[in-house]
């Protein structure tokens, strides 16, 4: 059981794709401070996924409910980070060995997320090379400055952008992204379990800014 968790095994999000199961955590508390998105267009504070992360301050969800899935999205909403009693952010060990002990425990999950925090993960000394090879984690990050010094250290990194042309050669955008920037209907556009570049490529992602 982990605290401050809520697991949906059989996801509904229309990005993700059907059947992908989604984890949740309260944006904020588990979130850095000096994230720039923070309460500041956060996606994860609008809609659908501001009630699911709303929820999650209060959820023991038990993380190998995921355990019939193939396919699983960590945190939708929040990061990996734990608030310690003098204020500081720091990484939740706990909480990031037992999203590991679920992926050992079942090596057909395959696994992705992000955080915005990596140099928090680096002082805990974990890096990407320490993950199973079914559970994958990028570095968030919004300027170039910050994804050569992510890349620099191990990580695959997710870049939000401003505009297509804001992409770099080593980063591939997401195709979601694009597609509904272009405008193209729901129902016709593409899903992160179709794309499989964050999570079955060694590519750096970009997505664009709404």
């Amino acid at each position: 059981m982990t605290a401050m968790l809520k697991v949906t095994p059989n996801g509904a999000n229309a990005k993700l794709g059907p059947g992908v199961g989604t984890t949740y955590r309260p944006v904020g508390l588990t979130c850095p401070n000096d994230c720039p998105l923070l309460n500041r267009g956060c996606y994860a504070q609008r809609g659908r996924v501001a009630i699911q992360q709303a929820r999650s301050k209060t959820d023991n969800h038990d993380l190998m409910k995921l355990g019939g899935n193939q396919l699983v999205r960590h945190l939708v909403s929040g990061d990996w980070l734990k608030e310690t009693a003098n204020g500081r952010k720091v990484l939740d060990r706990v909480f990031v060995r037992a999203v590991i002990a679920l992926h050992k425990k079942c090596p057909w999950l395959i696994g992705w997320g992000y955080t915005h925090k990596a140099s928090a993960w680096q002082a805990a000394k974990i890096t990407p090379a320490d993950l199973p090879a079914n559970l994958h984690v990028l570095a968030s990050c919004h300027t170039l400055e910050e994804k050569t010094e992510h890349n620099a250290n191990g990580w695959r990194t997710a870049r939000v952008i401003a505009e297509r042309e804001d992409k770099t050669a080593d980063e591939v955008l997401c195709p979601v992204d694009l597609q509904k920037r272009l405008g193209v209907p729901q129902a016709e556009r593409t899903n992160c379990a179709r794309c499989k570049a964050c999570f079955a490529t060694t590519k750096n992602i970009a997505f664009l800014k709404f």
